[in-house]
């Protein structure tokens, strides 16, 4: 998991669905790339939060809806790509479309508005 602790690079992503079935693909006109305080704000509220490697025992009644994936990427390790999802609370860290876990994030306001961020900016393109 050296890949999300220290990332040479991360790319923002803003997901849709793909032609009225349950995949979700990236937007390709919507690529952003965190800068390094960015990057910090997204590890603190969700990678070197504790909290958020937890599944909670509460489900929440709303479909798992992904909104945003965050690709991160250092040579030698490759990429993994941490997928949020603003609707159920959740996220999931995925290499090469497998998913390798799946939490709930506690941050649900912070989380929100950070997500919020990059999809209001991807609008404005």
């Amino acid at each position: 998991m050296t890949v999300l602790k220290a990332p040479e690079s991360v790319m923002c992503y803003i997901l849709k669905p793909s032609d009225g079935t349950d995949v979700f693909i990236r937007d390709s006109v919507t690529s952003i790339k965190l800068n390094p305080g960015q990057l910090t704000v997204l590890q603190y509220l969700l990678l070197f939060d504790n909290r958020n490697y937890t599944c909670d025992s509460i489900i929440v009644q709303s479909p798992n809806i992904p909104a945003v994936e965050f690709e991160m990427y250092k040579i030698g390790y490759g990429s993994l790509s941490v997928i949020v999802s603003l609707s159920d609370f959740s996220w999931k860290i995925e290499r090469e479309s497998e998913e390798i876990c799946s939490y709930n994030y506690v941050e649900h306001k912070e989380m929100s508005r950070f997500c919020n961020y990059f999809i209001d900016n991807a609008i404005k393109k």
